[in-house]
């Protein structure tokens, strides 16, 4: 009878647990993961591993993974991810992603990451036809995916509740050393070096003339010319003659 009393007593003790864990995943209708592990990037052909930031040189290939993690139990739907890499050449590539989806609850959640491939020359980074997959959360490969990612981005479909899936691509860097030249900056008026292709005539002009330092107008200094001279040198005799006379003058009258 003892053992009975006692596992009566056990189930109701865990009725309450149950309710109360019910709300819970009510309250948790889905979000995605944000934070530095939502974009990563390494450098596929130094053999590097997956960074925020890393480096690189020409002729590099390199590898974006973007981690799409529902880390609450609710359902997430219209899972949708876009990328945009960098459209100029630089020595600081920075990519970003912006990952979105809609939970259980109609509410729209999103998050956003950046990663940076820094070299010691300006290059360009450019997206690797077919090189898109999905892999599945234990790093398994689910599918390819087309070539939608950088641009207008890729819908991935429904995640459920805390799981977690990853989205790789790859990059290149070119391997031509840019040719740079120097270009006169409108605004500023500062000669700068620039890779030729990234002149902009509505900023720049190849016209270094336009920076050329503005002449410094000259001082205007009083005329000295003989004219001059012959006229200050004759009113001093003239006023010299006139003080004479008046001493002379004051003398004679004492």
């Amino acid at each position: 009878m003892k053992k009975i009393v006692t596992l009566a007593a056990a189930t109701v003790a865990a009725v309450p647990m149950l309710a109360m864990a019910a709300p819970v995943f009510a309250d948790s209708p889905g979000q995605l993961m944000g934070g530095n592990a939502l974009y990563q990037v390494k450098n596929l052909t130094q053999k590097g591993a997956y960074a925020s930031t890393i480096s690189a040189s020409a002729c590099d290939e390199v590898q974006y993974s973007i981690e799409i993690h529902n880390t609450e139990f609710g359902k997430l739907s219209n899972v949708t991810v876009k990328v945009a890499l960098p459209s100029t050449s630089s020595t600081s590539n920075v990519s970003t992603v912006s990952a979105s989806a809609t939970n259980s609850a109609g509410t729209n959640v999103s998050v956003n990451g950046s990663v940076t491939v820094n070299t010691s020359v300006a290059q360009t980074v450019t997206y690797e036809a077919g090189s898109t997959q999905l892999f599945k959360g234990d790093g398994t490969f689910d599918r390819s995916l087309n070539d939608g990612i950088v641009g207008n981005g890729l819908s991935l479909g429904d995640l459920n509740g805390s799981t977690g899936e990853f989205v790789n691509f790859k990059a290149k860097l070119n391997c031509e050393t840019p040719k740079q030249i120097q270009v006169c900056e409108i605004a500023t008026k500062k000669i700068v070096t620039i890779n030729e292709k990234d002149f902009n005539s509505t900023t720049q002009t190849k016209d270094l003339t336009k920076c050329a330092e503005t002449p410094a107008t000259p001082t205007v200094l009083p005329n000295t010319g003989a004219g001059n001279v012959v006229g200050i040198v004759g009113g001093a005799i003239v006023a010299g003659f006139v003080a004479s006379r008046l001493f002379l003058s004051r003398k004679a009258s004492r």
